[in-house]
């Protein structure tokens, strides 16, 4: 769709690859870059969809509830946000491949957390999130989860 437009809000290193990228594809009219980071700065005005990709997975629940607060407080009504991550199913036994990123990522990250499903949906209706959905992505490794501000 020629008329969609996007803003890409991520850490100064992504954000010098995503530019890159983005200018290969000669989408510069199209795509505004911004640096920041998600938790602790403010976040570039004009968004009406927030795509947050494999970003939950770095953080534990009082900051995942406080990201999602953010996120419903930021769009505007009819706005929606799509969550991309691992998540572990209600009992934590797998899927396997998730679990196993869950546990090598520990290796780099101390903040690394392995949401269940069913705390991710959660955490998105007391945000306020209504339709709140969740299906397979990547297959036994990724979910998408979605909802809507109203």
């Amino acid at each position: 769709n020629p008329n969609l437009s996007a803003i890409v809000f991520d850490q100064p290193q992504v954000i010098a690859f995503a530019k890159k990228f983005i200018a290969e594809e000669g989408f510069e009219d199209r795509i505004r870059c911004v640096s920041g980071d998600v938790v602790k700065d403010e976040w570039p005005r004009g968004g009406d969809l927030i795509l947050l990709s494999y970003i939950v997975s770095s953080y534990r629940p009082q900051a995942l509830q406080e990201m999602l607060n953010r996120a419903h407080a930021y769009l505007p009504k009819g706005g929606g946000i799509f969550i991309h991550d691992f998540a572990m199913y209600g009992d934590r036994p797998g899927p396997r491949n998730a679990a196993l990123w869950q546990f090598a990522n520990l290796a780099i990250s101390a903040s690394t957390y392995p949401h269940r499903q069913d705390e991710i949906v959660a955490a998105m209706t007391k945000a306020g999130f209504a339709e709140v959905g969740m299906r397979p992505h990547i297959p036994d490794i990724t979910f998408l989860f979605s909802g809507k501000r109203l």
